[in-house]
């Protein structure tokens, strides 16, 4: 029966002794397979990695420490929020109120918005003023512009009314008369005169026009305005005695 199955008890310690389980195969010196390397973690197991107390808690050399509280971190850490506070100092907006350049007539409403929009975006106040002055700048360029402009127009405007054959020439002094007659019969309070100087439209050739073939009709038919404005009235002498002289 031995002889079939194979096994027997001495079978069985030859393998144990192949398979290098003796005590002396395990390392007795303690700093076998449970000690580990400078390079490897520190384990808590026997030999030099427990008994000296610098092992598992220590870690090993190459190994970056858990936490750094060291003199360079300190001073890392200060100048980092040294920084911050110096940046949000800079960003803290400078309290200003700006006031309009001379010749700007911009609203105080408008003023006090962009006063507002300047300190919101960071901008100190000479960063602001110089930013104002430009746009007083672009508004002297733009009301010469429009002088000119405006000049160019009633030179036109001159040149059209005078170069009319029956009211402009030698007629012209009489058509200004006629509308200035239309104008006194019909503007009693001045509105419309007032209105025809700011607006610079008493010179418009078809204003000039207009009015002038009025004051003509008014003069033609002895119309008096309002104002008194018309052709005068003769006396009662010379309506009833029109060929005596008096």
């Amino acid at each position: 029966m031995s002889e079939d199955t194979g096994v027997g008890i001495a079978d069985g310690t030859q393998a144990e002794e192949r398979a290098g389980a003796g005590p002396g195969d395990a390392g007795t010196g303690g700093a076998g397979g449970e000690s580990g390397g400078i390079a490897d973690e520190g384990k808590a197991g026997d030999g030099g990695a427990k008994g000296d107390g610098a092992g598992a808690e220590a870690g090993g050399i190459a190994d970056e420490p858990a936490k750094a509280d060291g003199i360079a971190d300190g001073a890392d850490g200060d100048k980092a929020g040294e920084k911050k506070a110096d940046g949000e100092k800079a960003k803290a907006p400078e309290a200003y109120d700006l006031k309009a350049p001379d010749g700007f007539p911009i609203p105080e409403d408008n003023l006090a918005s962009f006063s507002k929009a300047c300190r919101e975006a960071g901008l100190s106040r000479e960063q602001a003023e110089k930013i104002l002055d430009w746009h007083r700048e672009r508004f002297t360029e733009g009301q010469g512009l429009a002088a000119q402009e405006e000049a160019r127009v009633l030179d036109g405007w001159r040149t059209e009314i005078l170069a009319d054959a029956d009211f402009g020439g030698s007629n012209y002094k009489a058509t200004v008369a006629d509308a200035r007659r239309a104008l006194a019969a019909f503007d009693p309070d001045g509105k419309l005169r007032a209105f025809l100087r700011e607006s610079r439209w008493q010179f418009n050739p078809d204003v000039i026009r207009v009015a002038a073939r009025v004051g003509r009709a008014l003069g033609e038919h002895g119309f008096v305005g309002q104002g008194g404005a018309g052709r005068q009235e003769k006396p009662l002498e010379e309506r009833m005695y029109p060929n005596m002289k008096f």
